[in-house]
C-alpha cells in the first residue's frame, strides 16, 4: 500500500489511546474465487488493516480466506474479545449474500450449484453476532464492502444485492454496507473498491467521529458514482466515537518542525502557506500526507521561506504536483482544481 502508508505509520506512532477502551479487529478480503474473481478485496482488507493498526486496534487479518480459515479467524479474534472487552471491529470485502433471510459471506474454494449448497458452505453471520453478543463489548462496528451482484448467476441466488438485518444485541452498534438494499456496488478502476476507497481516506482525518466520517463517505461516494451508490447504514451509538484521536495540526506539527532543523530561524523569518482542492484527494506536503474533501482548505504556519513541492492524489489515482514560494511573513495560497471523472457504472 503506498497511498496510506506513511501516513498510517505517522499516526501509529503518534496515537495514544485510553487503557479503557481495548480495540480489536478482524479484517478479511476475499477476491480468489474460482468463479467471477475480484481484483480490489484483498487489497481493500490489508489497507484497511493498516487503517486499523494506526487507530489502536488489534488485528487478525486474513485473505483468499477458505471457510475453515475464516472460522479459524473468527475463534481468534472472539478469544481475544473476551480478555479485552471494549470495542470490535469488523471489516469483509468479498461476495456475500441472504439466504432464507439469513446473512452470509461466501469463503474462497467453494463450488456451489444452488443457494442451499452454498449457504450450507458459507460463513453465517448470525453466529458471528451471537458470538460478539456474548463477548461483553461495549460497541461493535461491522463494516461491509459487499453489495455485489451473484458470483453464480445460474444458480438463481433470490437476493445478492446485499445483506439484511443485521442488528447484533450489544449496548451500541454500527453496520456500514458499501450499497444501500437494491443497490450494487461500483467495483472501479484502482488499487480499491471505491466504497472503500472513499471510506479509507475519510477514516484519515484526525479528531472526526464516525458518523460524520461516514456522512461524508455516502456524499462523496453518490458524487463519484453518479449517484448510483450510497452505503447503508444501521446503528444505535449514543456517544461520538473517534477513530483517530487528535487534530490535523498535531500531525502536521512535526514536519513542520523538521522543515527548521534545530532551533530554527526566528518567527518573523516564517512564512504561511494554505492548500485548497476541488476535489477530494489526499495532500502530500513535508513528508506527511492528509486526505481533504472537495471545497477544504489545508493552513499550515512555521514554514522557512523557500521553494516547497505539493502533490495531490486523487481518486482516480491522477497525481497534481505544484511548487509553492513560501515567503517570510506571508500566506502562499495553492489552489488545485483538477475534477475526476465519474466512476465506471457496476457491472450487471
Amino acid at each position: 500500500m503506498t497511498r496510506y502508508r506513511l501516513f498510517f505509520l505517522i499516526l501509529a506512532a503518534t496515537l495514544s489511546l485510553s487503557a479503557q477502551e481495548r480495540r480489536s479487529a478482524l479484517v478479511i478480503g476475499n477476491g480468489a474465487y474460482r468463479q467471477s474473481a475480484l481484483k480490489t478485496p484483498v487489497n481493500d482488507a490489508t489497507d484497511m488493516s493498516q487503517a486499523l493498526k494506526a487507530a489502536g486496534f488489534d488485528i487478525v487479518l486474513r485473505t483468499d480466506a477458505t471457510a475453515d480459515a475464516m472460522k479459524g479467524a473468527i475463534r481468534e479474534w472472539v478469544a481475544r474479545l473476551k480478555e479485552t472487552k471494549g470495542i470490535a471491529f469488523f471489516f469483509y470485502s468479498g461476495y456475500a449474500f441472504s439466504y432464507k433471510a439469513k446473512n452470509y459471506l461466501l469463503p474462497i474454494g467453494m463450488e456451489s450449484r444452488g443457494e442451499a449448497e452454498a449457504a450450507a458452505g458459507s460463513l453465517d453471520l448470525e453466529e458471528l453476532c451471537a458470538e460478539l453478543e456474548r463477548s461483553g463489548l461495549s460497541l461493535g462496528i461491522l463494516v461491509f464492502d459487499a453489495s455485489r451482484p451473484s458470483p453464480f448467476p445460474s444458480s438463481g441466488y433470490a437476493n445478492i444485492r446485499g445483506l439484511v438485518g443485521i442488528k447484533p444485541k450489544l449496548p451500541e452498534y454500527l453496520v456500514l454496507h458499501s450499497a444501500e438494499a437494491g443497490q450494487l456496488s461500483a467495483e472501479g478502476v484502482g488499487r480499491n473498491s471505491p466504497f472503500s476507497q472513499i471510506l479509507l481516506k475519510n477514516m484519515a482525518s484526525p479528531g472526526q467521529d464516525i458518523l460524520s466520517i461516514i456522512k461524508r463517505v455516502k456524499t462523496e461516494l453518490s458524487q463519484a458514482t453518479g449517484g448510483i451508490q450510497s452505503p447503508g447504514l444501521e446503528h444505535n451509538l449514543r456517544r461520538d466515537f473517534i477513530l483517530f484521536p487528535g487534530s490535523m495540526a498535531e500531525y502536521l506539527k512535526p514536519a513542520i518542525q523538521g522543515s527548521n532543523p534545530g532551533f530554527g530561524p526566528s518567527q518573523a523569518s516564517l512564512g504561511h502557506l494554505s492548500v485548497s482542492l476541488q476535489s477530494p484527494g489526499v495532500v502530500r506536503v513535508l513528508s506527511r500526507q492528509l486526505y481533504l474533501s472537495a471545497g477544504s482548505s489545508l493552513p499550515i504556519s512555521g514554514l522557512s521561506a523557500g521553494i516547497l513541492s505539493i502533490d495531490v492524489e486523487y481518486e482516480d489515482g491522477v497525481i497534481e504536483t505544484k511548487q509553492a514560494l513560501v515567503e517570510a511573513g506571508k500566506t502562499t495560497s495553492v489552489g488545485f482544481s483538477y475534477k475526476p471523472g465519474p466512476l465506471p457504472p457496476p457491472r450487471p
